[in-house]
C-alpha cells in the first residue's frame, strides 16, 4: 500500500486512489509529465500551471493542461530541470 502511494506522488497524484481513477487526460498527462522529467519537475509544472492560471484568470481544465505540457515541453527541446529525474538510466 505505501508502494502504490509513492507511486501515485511520483505521477503527480495526491494519493493511490486518485491514479486509479484518473481519466484518460489525466493518465497521458502523468505518462508525459514522467517521461519528460528531465526537461520539467512536478513541482515546476505545478507552479507554472499556477502562474499561467493566475496571469489569465482562468481555471485549465486537464485537457488544456495536456495540451499546454505537449506544445511546450514535449515538442519543444531547450528547458532543463535542474531538478534531475527519478527514471532509471539505462
Amino acid at each position: 500500500m505505501k508502494a502504490q502511494h509513492l507511486f501515485a506522488l511520483l505521477v503527480g497524484f495526491e494519493k493511490w486512489s486518485d491514479l486509479v481513477q484518473a481519466s484518460s487526460d489525466e493518465l497521458e498527462l502523468a505518462k508525459l509529465l514522467w517521461e519528460n522529467q528531465h526537461k520539467i519537475h512536478l513541482e515546476e509544472w505545478g507552479a507554472y500551471i499556477l502562474q499561467v492560471e493566475a496571469g489569465n484568470g482562468i481555471k485549465l481544465t486537464v485537457s488544456e493542461k495536456l495540451d499546454v505540457f505537449t506544445h511546450v515541453f514535449v515538442k519543444l527541446d531547450g528547458h532543463s530541470s535542474p531538478f534531475g529525474d527519478y527514471r532509471l538510466k539505462l
